[in-house]
C-alpha cells in the first residue's frame, strides 16, 4: 500500500505531466464561450442563492433550537 506522500507525490508528477506537456492544438474560442460561462456562473450562483434562502428558516430553527438545549444545561 502507498504511503500519502508517496501518493502525493505521484499525483503531482502525473498533474505537471498533463499541465506542461503540450501539443499543437487547431481549435478556436469564440467570443459566445466567455458569454455563456459568465451565465453559467451567474445561473448557478443564484440557483445556489434560492436553495439557501428556501431552507433558512430550517437552518436558523435547528441553531436556535440547539443554542436553547445548551443554555438549559
Amino acid at each position: 500500500m502507498m504511503r500519502w506522500s508517496q501518493r502525493k507525490t505521484l499525483v503531482l508528477g502525473a498533474v505537471c505531466f498533463a499541465v506542461f506537456y503540450t501539443s499543437e492544438s487547431y481549435a478556436y474560442i469564440d467570443p459566445g464561450t466567455g458569454s455563456i460561462l459568465f451565465q453559467v456562473l451567474i445561473g448557478f450562483l443564484l440557483g445556489a442563492l434560492v436553495a439557501v434562502k428556501m431552507t433558512w428558516r430550517k437552518i436558523v430553527q435547528f441553531f436556535r433550537q440547539l443554542r436553547s438545549e445548551t443554555d438549559e444545561k
